[in-house]
């Protein structure tokens, strides 16, 4: 069986999202499917990243939290990665320092345009 891949999107809001993430729900349903022999290697992109201390300090929950669940589910190998989509100006122009502390990003076009034109992009 080949090597699957699926992205997790992480909404760090505020209303509590993420407090799934600090309980580690993400990586037990990982360690759930690797356990019925399916090789995965998670995404977790972190959403709405201003600059690379943002996005170093959400990495580091997310490692903090994959190493406590799959370490006790016995997986201390599985790989994982941890990026970012880049939705906010700030970010788009100090990309290149992003890119340091993420395994991927990718650009929020739409997010993009309407912060840094200050309109709305709607699609039809």
């Amino acid at each position: 069986m080949g090597t699957r891949r699926f992205g997790v999107k992480a909404f760090w809001a505020a209303c509590g999202g993420a407090q799934g993430w600090t309980r580690g729900r993400a990586f037990e349903a990982v360690a759930q499917v690797a356990k019925k022999g399916v090789h995965v290697i998670p995404e977790v992109m972190i959403p709405l990243t201003g600059n690379v201390a943002e996005l170093a300090n959400q990495r580091a929950i997310v490692v903090r939290v994959a190493e406590e669940v799959l370490g006790k589910a016995g997986l201390q190998d599985q790989k994982y990665m941890v990026g970012t989509m880049i939705e906010i100006p700030r970010a788009a122009l100090t990309a290149d320092e992003v890119a340091r502390e993420a395994d991927f990003f990718s650009y929020g076009t739409n997010d993009l345009t309407q912060t840094a034109l200050g309109f709305r992009v709607t699609t039809t």
